[in-house]
């Protein structure tokens, strides 16, 4: 593993994207920026999982949303890292897991059912429990897809003679596991799914979640004699790709999926569905849904925000060596993220790929005109959030968005009232949600538009010029 890319040539390897998964991706680059954040989401969360564990011991569910690259799933598994060694972590990925144009609700009870009971019975060798689950259970799960079979007259390949497994096919559990991987094949591949299955699954979706509960009691029955519980989490259902309609059904529609599931659940909510007026409806309770604020590099009077920028600093030069910026360019691509640690790792890489490419020989440092390409990438992206889209189901146009961007950069009373054109500007990024009192502020990026457009004045402060 680089840890810390020495070279142009290799900032490419350690601003990867993906989240902090493992204990030593944290250890050599994770950096807690939360002191500067702020919002304790992490803290907050693990308090309520603890709390979880006395009596009456109900299940612990929650919802953690933010925007895309704020480093949710990274603070997520430095929560599991912190929680020690009272729960068993489950983590989902809808991305991979899931058919993101197709997929139904009973999917997610299918695939949270199969992770555990797949976990429980591994050997421990491969990073399983090595239990069984009882004879009963085992016929029962069985039993209830035949009946599908014979109800809907298509083939999942329940049947003994397709179960495939390690115990082989005379194996109860071998069954099972045969089971379990066909499933698993369909929800990804879910376009190529019979109607008639997946009416017969939604007309039984009550009696789906019953019996899912009744194996997860099974399996946190054996994980307690080992002092533990069960913690599903189900991440990426804000990824492209995935329908706004089908994940508001998932959350909204099929509520009482997530009410009804008897295991702790952390789910990463769409932030879509977070500021839209449809969030009163969401099955948890307002105080179990967590949103994980930006990172400020601008103070709310529009100076620089320098707490903020040093820890953005840190968390770089974690990844990246100080000495392969010149003079100023490292805060500027700072600066020109707004805090989003994805867009701070995008534009970083771009920067540093311009500077190999470009026609002078030997260029071993980041300039500012490899800088100012990568700025002008980004912000023709966040330019075009601007326009109307598809979630501006009010249909708020250009203009009234600025309206309401200007007032926000001038702390005007009101401004920060949620409705539908506030909605629309946080969901675009172009509007920043800071904790402390709530404030709120425009992103570098999108002052820089503003002054261009002459909305505000050339020498307005805030931009990344």
């Amino acid at each position: 593993m680089i840890t810390v890319a020495q070279s142009l040539d290799d900032v490419y390897l350690t601003l990867s994207p993906q989240p902090l998964l493992t204990r030593d991706e944290l250890r050599h680059w994770y950096r807690d920026v939360n002191p500067v954040r702020g919002g304790g989401v992490r803290r907050r969360i693990a308090l309520g999982l603890q709390r979880s564990l006395r009596p009456p011991q109900r299940p612990y569910k929650a919802f953690v949303m933010g925007h895309s690259g704020s480093g949710k799933s990274t603070e997520i598994t430095c929560l599991i890292e912190g929680l020690g060694s009272h729960f068993q972590t489950l983590r989902c990925s809808a991305a991979n897991e899931l058919d993101p144009v197709e997929f139904r609700p009973f999917d997610v009870v299918l695939l949270s059912m199969i992770e555990i009971v797949e976990r429980t019975t591994r050997p421990v060798v491969e990073g399983g429990l090595g239990r069984n689950l009882p004879k009963k259970r085992l016929e029962e799960l069985l039993s209830w897809f035949r009946e599908e079979t014979r109800s809907t007259d298509e083939s999942l390949q329940a049947s003994a003679s397709a179960a495939a497994g390690v115990q082989g096919e005379s194996s109860l559990l071998g069954k099972v596991l045969g089971l379990f991987a066909n499933l698993r094949a369909e929800a990804k591949f879910a376009t190529n799914r019979s109607r008639k299955v997946v009416e017969y699954r939604l007309r039984r979706l009550s009696e789906l979640i019953h019996l899912a509960n009744r194996v997860l009691a099974d399996c946190n029955q054996l994980l307690a004699e080992d002092g533990r519980s069960w913690l599903i989490v189900w991440e990426d259902f804000d990824k492209p790709g995935f329908q706004r309609g089908k994940v508001e059904d998932l959350f909204l529609t099929y509520a009482n999926i997530w009410k009804e599931l008897s295991c702790h659940l952390l789910i990463t909510l769409p932030i879509t569905l977070g500021w839209s007026s449809a969030a009163a409806r969401l099955p948890f309770a307002e105080n179990q849904t967590f949103s994980i604020p930006d990172i400020p590099v601008f103070t709310r009077e529009h100076a620089p925000h320098q707490a903020g920028r040093r820890a953005l600093a840190d968390l770089l030069a974690a990844r990246v060596d100080p000495g392969l910026f010149e003079a100023g360019q490292g805060e500027r691509l700072t600066v020109a993220s707004g805090g989003n640690l994805r867009d701070l790792f995008a534009l970083v890489a771009r920067a540093a790929d311009n500077a190999l490419l470009r026609e002078e020989a030997g260029a071993a440092r980041i300039a500012a005109v490899d800088a100012q390409e990568a700025v002008v990438w980004l912000r023709t992206r966040y330019e075009r959030r601007l326009g109307t889209s598809e979630d501006d189901s009010a249909g708020k146009g250009f203009r009234e968005k600025v309206a309401r961007m200007l007032a926000i950069y001038a702390g005007s009373a009101g401004a920060a009232i949620p409705d539908a054109c506030l909605y629309s500007v946080l969901r675009a990024r172009a509007v920043q949600e800071f904790d402390g009192d709530r404030w709120l502020g425009l992103h570098p990026l999108v002052v820089d538009i503003l002054r261009r457009n002459g909305d505000l004045p050339e020498d307005a402060p805030g931009g990344t010029d």
